[in-house]
């Protein structure tokens, strides 16, 4: 018997058998596929000779398992119709590498189909006849790939996550102060506008204010509500109506060289949106076929009605009736390149030059729509144009309708009640005591808490309404309507404030539709939420 291998002895390199001749390798070849047989990794030889030939020696049955070809399906394919493109000249390449041990990760294209990631570990010895002896492992390292790229995937979106975060953030920090400047502007607007005094030529710069700062003020909700996920608001709302009433506005972004057409089915069933939010989808629209017609061309807007199919790839939510109202927004433009439909409506994803696109407009649109209870869908061809069609479920048929504008004749506003108004911010607590004031309400102000509260301790008559900021020094709102109520509990509060109720600390107490009110508000709007609070005291006299 031979002599059993020393430590540091070789079976390649060494005797075989100690008997001093070169190694048998069609033994040894049989020994390593015993083992090899037993394991789930695919293991060979091969022998590259010195004039470019190569030759098979031994592949194990794992190969089929990894490939779905046949060792016999794969000599007569090759490698070059098994290994990925793109990885195609590194797999050819990797045995002319130094001797020893390598290891190399490559993609191959399975007999299905399939995409596969292969690790391979290889050792090359070179005989003293100038041939390569090439021994191998190769698995499928697909799942770790994968797990790889899900994990990169969702770095890149926590980054994403993180930078909205900040921008929450720093949105927030800015809304309280920019609602309450933009409150002013829009509430002295509306005196100016409302005045006898305006001179013709100034009425209509007036007008062009105040719906620049209702733009402002618009955009702010929607930092808010797009970077911290807001609920919306939703109304049951006419869907021609809101078109109808933004075509003006959009008229104005899109220049005269481009045709603006609308065609809107008569009799069309109210939908339930949130009415600012889905004037911005329309508008955000508009202005992506405005870009892509690049100045001139014709964008259409449509409704009507549409009865899904269950199986339509763009329908919504599931119902029994399969009705939706369709509005679609076509352009015969530059179109979108087929590569880049799945990216649409990625945040931070655009086609558009530096400078001239966020990638934030129809990731906007499609979170509203999606908040809606609807879906969209686009199609598109370059050189042809593109069509983005939203498909929104119907309105309940017995809820009752509210319009857009809330505001109400001023009659319907006006009281005798005294209302005492606590803000920290001097024009805002003078715009909103002259608003109450010609409404005839009798106003106290007080621009803090503790001022607030002594003056409510030294009035001998009835406070009917406390109007409050939430977000002030020494104390909140809340905190503040709580002390005073120790003395006046039939007291009504209306809480206002530049930030979302959401944000509000214990914003369990704040309802929206009757005891909240969010900066910047019409003057309109703020005479018909006082009056609807004080009408909601029934216990006392007026």
């Amino acid at each position: 018997m031979g002599k059993p291998n020393q430590p540091g002895d070789d079976p390649i390199e060494g005797d075989q058998e100690g008997t001093g001749s070169a190694p048998n390798w069609e033994t040894l070849a049989s020994r390593l596929r015993a083992v090899s047989e037993l394991t789930a990794d695919c293991c060979w030889m091969r022998l590259e000779y010195p004039d470019g030939r190569s030759h098979r020696e031994w592949i194990t049955g794992s190969f089929e398992r990894l490939t779905g070809y046949g060792t016999e399906e794969f000599s007569d394919i090759g490698l070059q119709r098994l290994v990925h493109p793109d990885d195609l000249s590194f797999a050819l390449g990797r045995v002319k590498g130094p001797e020893g041990i390598s290891e190399h990760q490559f993609r191959i294209v399975t007999k299905s189909g399939e995409l596969r990631w292969l690790e391979e570990r290889m050792r090359v010895n070179r005989r003293e006849d100038g041939v390569l002896v090439v021994f191998g492992s190769t698995r499928d390292i697909t799942l770790q790939k994968t797990a790889e790229e899900e994990l990169r995937e969702s770095k890149v979106r926590q980054h994403q996550s993180q930078k909205m975060e900040a921008l929450g953030m720093l949105a927030g920090g800015i809304a309280h102060d920019f609602n309450n400047l933009l409150t002013v502007i829009m509430g002295y607007g509306e005196f100016v506008r409302e005045s006898d005094h305006v001179k013709p030529d100034l009425a209509d710069g007036v007008n062009e204010m105040c719906l620049a700062a209702e733009r402002a003020a618009e955009l702010t909700r929607r930092l808010l509500t797009f970077s911290r996920q807001h609920p919306m608001v939703p109304l049951v709302a006419d869907l021609n109506k809101l078109i109808s009433d933004t075509i003006k506005m959009l008229r104005r972004l899109v220049p005269s060289s481009i045709d603006l057409v609308t065609s809107l089915a008569s009799a069309l069933p109210r939908v339930k949106l949130d009415v600012a939010q889905f004037e911005q989808v329309l508008v955000n629209l508009v202005v992506n076929a405005r870009d892509a017609l690049g100045g001139t061309g014709r964008i259409e807007i449509h409704t009507r009605r549409v009865r899904m199919n269950r199986g339509d790839s763009s329908g919504c939510v599931e119902d029994p009736t399969g009705d939706r109202v369709l509005f679609r927004v076509r352009d015969n433009g530059c179109g979108i390149a087929a590569e880049d439909l799945p990216r649409i409506f990625e945040p931070f994803f655009t086609t558009k030059d530096t400078g001239k696109g966020t990638g934030f407009g129809l990731a906007a649109v499609y979170g509203t729509v999606a908040q809606s209870g609807g879906s969209i869908h686009v199609e598109s061809e370059v050189g042809e144009g593109t069509s983005f069609s939203v498909f929104l479920p119907l309105a309940p048929t017995r809820t009752e309708v509210r319009e857009s504008h809330l505001g109400r004749a001023r009659d319907e506003s006006r009281g005798n009640e005294a209302i005492l108004i606590v803000d920290d911010e001097d024009r805002v607590r003078r715009l909103l005591g002259q608003t109450l004031t010609r409404l005839g309400y009798r106003v106290m102000e007080a621009g803090l808490p503790t001022d607030a509260a002594r003056m409510s301790e030294e009035h001998q008559g009835r406070i009917h309404l406390l109007l409050t900021d939430m977000v002030m020094p020494e104390m909140n709102g809340r905190e503040l309507a709580a002390r005073i109520r120790e003395d006046r509990p039939d007291m009504q509060v209306l809480y206002m404030s530049g930030y979302p109720a959401e944000d509000q600390a214990n914003a369990e107490a704040l309802d929206v539709d009757n005891n909240f009110i969010a900066k910047p508000m019409a003057m309109q709007d703020l005479g018909r939420m006082v009056r609807k609070v004080l009408e909601s005291d029934r216990g006392a006299p007026s």
